[in-house]
């Protein structure tokens, strides 16, 4: 019995060692390769899957995809390194920087894990050590993220109040990557809280060709055009952030006038205090009081210290530290500059018992000193913008006198073809001999602008020759029926003579053609005759019903058998007769016959009343 169970289990292990395990594909011989899987790049899967996650605030799984990473690759650098981002997005600052220490000591030369370290200890407050952390990294070679480093340098020496540098490593920022959008506005922003409102302006309109303009740039550039008096800028501006920006913080603080909170403003009350606190006040040894040898122009009074009562020891102490300034000369710095050596002077005559004192008269010191600053600088901004004002307002005094130069030429020219007009006007409704014109006073409305000197001169001597030109006319002209004698005032009209129109009496008396047809009660439809008196103002209408005289229509003489489509001019005829008599629009005959509003008519010409379209060949 053992010899049989023994003979079948060798027989069983000799059935299985023949046995070859093989996997093919379904339906064809092809075996299925081995897949190699390479942990570096499912490494950084996991890292870009990590991030993405971090991005949108799934911590969870951010960690959990990091850890997965880890382990694939212990020994990869950007694994630690995204880490510690990780790390440094949730607040664990000890575990972050742990991981960027295990980053680069992975690898000493990845300049990334440099940049983001120095980033995280500026962020932290280690300035020294982040700023030597972030030129390490600009000096890695192969590093092409330089820009973003040195824009991480300017940020972090900006939270130590240090403008000059951050402004020098913005300005190497750009240098490296002048498409870089926030280093350029930085640098605008920068610009704008030192003072430098050109360098602003620069970096904003480089922003602008770019075409990356955001509700952070057009704010600034708001700010920038108000500091220097650019209305234009500024209105554009404003319709910019009301238009594009209107749902942004930025447009928020336009529209509640809250201008002083912004960041930029900020930013410049932080550079004015930086430099406040950079003012060295004269300390009570450098202050000694130096006897003069020579009388000046202000001296200083020696006070004779005694023994008295506290109360007249400060009054003589504050009275010694007022010296006499002449109020013509002094201006506002070297006030303040001598009000704080005459009370350096009155704590170095005082007994080092008075401390109190002493404090007392330094913080006050401070706090003219603060004050005078502060004039100063807003004397500064007044003087600049009544300079831009006064700018302002002689481009508008010499665009006003262009304006007025080109439209008085105009006028000239418009009086000179109006003259031409009116010689050329054939509108004669009756064949009435002409009467003798009235004695007639020229009315001349009074001036609405004050003109500048030498247009004022010409103006004016034109108006003296067209008055004395009409004095000699009317001088010449015999006095007919034009007044009343038994009135005391003398009414004036004129009278419609042979071939004239209600413009040419307007252009002849200098009154406008609506206020002239208001006074005699006409409209665009009134036709007026021969003989008729135009008054040349405002009448009764009692006057105005006075019986007017009849023109005496001129003969018409049938003219010549012509085809239907034309009309033979007749005598006294114009193109407006013609066309009123055929029931034609003006400037439809007027096309009709290629006239113009010089054309002449001629006794005997033949004009068109039809559309020449429709004449038959």
């Amino acid at each position: 019995m053992q010899k049989f169970s023994l003979g079948l289990t060798l027989c069983a292990v000799l059935t299985l060692t023949a046995c070859v395990s093989e996997s093919t594909y379904v339906g064809s011989d092809r075996q299925v390769g081995q897949r190699n899987l390479d942990n570096s790049e499912a490494a950084r899967t996991r890292i870009s899957l990590g991030l993405n996650y971090l991005r949108r605030g799934d911590t969870t799984q951010a960690k959990y995809n990091l850890e997965r990473a880890k382990m694939f690759a212990p020994n990869m650098p950007e694994v630690y390194n995204a880490l510690a981002f990780y790390y440094q997005t949730v607040g664990e600052n000890a575990q972050a920087e742990e991981a960027y220490k295990q980053a680069l000591a992975k690898d000493s030369n990845n300049a990334d894990a440099y940049n983001n370290y120095g980033a995280f200890l500026c962020q932290i407050g280690k300035y020294p050590e982040a700023e030597e952390l972030l030129l390490k990294a600009i000096s890695r070679p192969g590093y092409i993220r330089v820009a973003e480093s040195y824009e991480n340098l300017a940020l972090c020496q900006l939270d130590q109040q240090g403008f000059g540098k951050a402004k020098t490593f913005l300005e190497s920022s750009v240098s490296h990557n002048g498409t870089r959008i926030s280093s350029l506005i930085n640098l605008a922003a920068l610009n704008y809280a030192m003072g430098d409102n050109v360098g602003a302006k620069t970096a904003l309109q480089r922003i602008q060709r770019l075409g990356r303009v955001s509700a952070r740039s057009t704010l600034l550039n708001y700010l920038v055009a108000e500091k220097q008096g650019d209305m234009a800028t500024m209105k554009h501006a404003e319709q910019l952030l009301l238009s594009l920006y209107i749902d942004t913080p930025e447009a928020r603080l336009l529209l509640q006038q809250r201008l002083l909170e912004s960041e930029f403003e900020q930013l410049r009350e932080q550079y004015k205090l930086s430099l406040m606190a950079n003012i060295v006040l004269p300390n009570q040894a450098s202050s000694a009081v130096v006897t003069p040898t020579a009388p000046g122009a202000n001296p200083r009074l020696r006070v004779v210290r005694r023994k008295t009562s506290e109360t007249e020891l400060d009054n003589t102490a504050v009275a010694a530290s007022q010296p006499a300034v002449p109020a013509t000369t002094a201006t506002t710095t070297a006030a303040s500059s001598a009000s704080r050596q005459a009370i350096a002077g009155s704590l170095a005559l005082s007994q080092p018992a008075v401390d109190a004192d002493a404090l007392a008269v330094q913080q006050q010191a401070e706090t003219e000193a603060l004050v005078a600053r502060q004039q100063a600088e807003q004397q500064v901004a007044a003087d600049a913008a009544a300079l831009a004002a006064r700018q302002r307002v002689e481009q508008q005094a010499a665009a006003d006198t262009a304006a007025l130069v080109a439209a008085s030429q105009q006028a000239e020219q418009q009086a000179a073809a109006d003259a031409e007009a009116l010689a050329a006007s054939q509108l004669v409704l009756a064949a009435q001999p002409p009467v003798s014109l009235p004695a007639e006073t020229p009315l001349t409305e009074p001036a609405a602008v004050t003109i500048a000197a030498p247009e004022q001169v010409v103006i004016e001597q034109a108006a003296t020759d067209y008055a004395v030109t009409r004095q000699a006319d009317s001088a010449a002209a015999p006095a007919s029926d034009a007044y009343n004698d038994n009135d005391d005032t003398v009414t004036e009209y004129h009278v419609v003579q042979e071939g004239e129109s209600l413009y040419a009496i307007s252009v002849l008396h200098n009154i406008r053609l609506a206020r002239l047809m208001q006074w005699n009660q006409l409209s665009p439809e009134s036709v007026i005759k021969t003989g008729q008196k135009i008054w040349l103002t405002e009448v009764s209408d009692q006057q105005l019903q006075q019986p007017q005289p009849v023109a005496r229509v001129a003969e018409y003489q049938q003219p010549a058998a012509t085809t239907e489509p034309y009309h033979q001019v007749a005598a006294g005829e114009t193109m407006f007769g013609i066309s009123y008599r055929y029931n034609i629009r003006l400037e439809r005959f007027m096309a009709w016959n290629n006239f113009t509003e010089q054309s002449k008519l001629q006794v005997g010409q033949q004009v068109l009343i039809t559309d020449p379209a429709n004449l038959i060949p």
